[in-house]
């Protein structure tokens, strides 16, 4: 990944201290939602498993210095020494990678490519699933996870949705991706 990052990319300390975390095979990919701090909504990331068995998550959270638009995100891209999140949350969506890449060929293609970090929240900050949802559909068409990506994910939703309820509200609520 170019160590040129927009503004709004945070790369956490642990991956600017040891760029070559990026550099390990991505085997599949997660995402998981876990309980915001009011507990009324999950909050959901990303996260590039790799083969080693420890992820770079990608973290689309409120920008919450901007200025200009208060509901802008900053991607926070961080290492985790494990796959998935340790807080009690959903069950997570797990999707086998179908092509060979870096996390830091992937976390390239998804910033300087799709733009994934040029995102809004909606009004009341929340859209984070939708964000997931979307680089799901970019990782698809770059043909690093299988095709029908969409469908099966709307079926984890669904059956997220029924679990937890209205925690995990349907239809999904979305942000939207500006140019």
């Amino acid at each position: 990944m170019s160590t040129s990052l927009p503004s709004n990319v945070y790369l956490d300390p642990a991956l600017r201290r040891t760029p070559s975390l990026l550099n390990k095979r991505v085997v599949s990919v997660i995402v998981v939602g876990t309980p915001t701090s009011n507990g009324d909504f999950y909050h959901f990331r990303l996260s590039l498993v790799t083969e080693a068995g420890d992820a770079i998550r990608l973290d689309p959270t409120i920008h919450l210095k901007s200025k200009t638009d208060p509901l802008i995100t900053i991607l926070v891209i961080e290492y985790k020494h494990y796959m998935a999140s340790h807080t009690p949350g959903t069950e997570p969506f797990h999707i086998p990678a179908t092509a060979s890449y870096m996390a830091t060929e992937i976390c390239g293609l998804l910033v300087h490519v799709h733009k994934v970090n040029q995102y809004n929240f909606d009004e009341k900050g929340r859209g984070c699933r939708h964000w997931c949802a979307v680089v799901l559909d970019k990782l698809a068409q770059s043909r690093i996870v299988q095709s029908d990506v969409s469908t099966l994910y709307r079926q984890w939703e669904v059956s997220q949705h029924l679990k937890l309820g209205s925690k995990v509200p349907m239809p999904r609520i979305c942000g939207t991706f500006y140019t």
